[in-house]
């Protein structure tokens, strides 16, 4: 069959195909035989050159089918045979040969596409869509991508993956692994539904594997836990920013993104009110916080004439809020035994005796408080901006708005107390 084929073409020259001129009103067509054929688009204007496409004749399954080898001269008549021979062996199988390109074209373009390309389709897709804080997802992601960003999703499997997740463990932050196998998990699983992987990697990893079960934290910090981190703060080394959001979250309970995001339109000193707005809160519901003179102290000693719009102006990016990893990686540096290299020296200066905290510890320690001054659960479910749950959520539409705001006075009278000296030399 090969040898019939080559007998039937090679009729055309390098010279015919160089001195072929272009018809003004239809296309023109060379054929060297065998289907193959120069097709020359017709051109009005004499002066001007004209297309010159090869192009492949040949029938399949009964019906005429093209298949365009590309443009001449950058496809020399040589190269354009021979493109055509591959083609017709193609045929022969019952293979047309636009569709194997096709697939070819797809495999390729798989086994070059990183993880790096995946995660930036799942960003753009699905995540800055959907997500109230897309900047969260590219922070806990960020260790991976740095990584593994430059691995073709055709190798990745979990020899890569696993070693990147064992060291975030090893490191002590067994919840942050957790989260960052969710977030892997869900964005497999958009890969492989939207075609980019041939199957999912992180199929059967679970979170045992990983962190593994965690419990529900129980710290808070007592009336003298809190006495004394009020009276350690001055000499730790925090700046005056962390100092005061210490005490604000410690203050009115709110969750350390929904400050971190606050802007100061958001605060209202003179009626002492910050105001939280849907796209800040976690549960995507707008939340009033009444400031005792306590915690609207704490405000003032933030600068709003930083020229940003946050009240935790970043000082190293023009107009953004502090990272969200700044106040947690502060405190836990100040509640070590040993220095780490590079980072302060006052390592244990916010050492409490009940133990290791953190800025989300200072929320429950304000519910327990209040809890304990004889606060209603449903007043402090509102001042948190939790969801009210079973019957009360059927039934009970109110906010609790005064009640809300005469608990953050107690609050903050309860805490001033524990800052005054008097307070803390009767103790002593």
């Amino acid at each position: 069959m090969e040898r019939k084929v080559e007998r039937m073409q090679n009729k055309l020259t390098d010279r015919q195909i160089k001195v072929a001129k272009p018809l003004p009103d239809r296309d023109t067509y060379l054929a060297d035989g065998a289907g193959l054929r120069l097709r020359i688009l017709k051109q009005p204007d004499p002066t001007k050159p004209s297309a010159r496409l090869w192009v492949l004749r040949f029938k399949m399954h009964g019906k005429e089918e093209t298949y365009n080898l590309g443009s001449y001269p950058l496809t020399s008549l040589k190269k354009a045979r021979d493109k055509a021979l591959e083609a017709r062996r193609l045929i022969e199988e019952g293979k047309h040969p636009r569709r194997v390109l096709e697939e070819q074209h797809r495999l390729d373009q798989a086994s070059s596409r990183t993880l790096q390309n995946l995660f930036d389709d799942w960003m753009r897709v699905y995540i800055e869509t959907h997500r109230k804080r897309p900047e969260y997802v590219r922070d806990m992601l960020g260790e991976i991508l740095d990584k593994l960003g430059k691995v073709a999703l055709s190798q990745l499997n979990l020899d890569h993956i696993r070693p990147v997740l064992d060291a975030i463990v090893e490191r002590g932050a067994r919840v942050k692994a957790n989260r960052i196998l969710s977030l892997l998990k869900q964005m497999f699983a958009h890969g492989e539904a939207r075609g980019l992987l041939a199957q999912n990697p992180m199929a059967s990893l679970k979170r045992q594997h990983v962190g593994g079960r965690e419990d529900t934290s129980k710290r808070f910090l007592s009336d003298e836990e809190i006495r004394t981190l009020i009276a350690a703060l001055p000499a730790s080394g925090l700046s005056a920013q962390l100092q005061a959001t210490t005490l604000i979250l410690l203050a009115t309970g709110a969750r350390t993104q929904e400050l971190r995001l606050a802007s100061w339109s958001d605060v209202n000193l003179k009626k002492r009110e910050w105001r939280i707005p849907k796209e800040n809160s976690k549960n995507g519901l707008p939340h009033l916080i009444h400031l005792s003179p306590f915690a609207a102290k704490q405000f003032k000693r933030l600068d709003p004439n930083t020229g940003s719009a946050f009240v935790l102006a970043s000082r190293r990016l023009e107009d953004k809020p502090i990272s969200d990893k700044t106040l947690h990686k502060a405190l836990r540096d100040r509640q070590t035994d040993t220095p780490l290299a590079n980072r302060t020296s006052n390592s244990e200066a916010l050492k409490l005796p009940g133990g290791e905290w953190s800025p989300h510890d200072l929320r429950r320690t304000m519910a327990t408080h209040l809890g304990e001054m004889g606060i209603g659960l449903h007043i402090i479910e509102k001042m948190l901006n939790h969801k009210l749950e079973g019957i009360l959520a059927v039934y009970q539409r109110s906010e609790w708005l005064p009640e809300r705001k005469q608990a953050f006075e107690q609050w903050g009278h309860k805490l001033q107390k524990l800052t005054s000296t008097k307070q803390r030399q009767r103790n002593v």
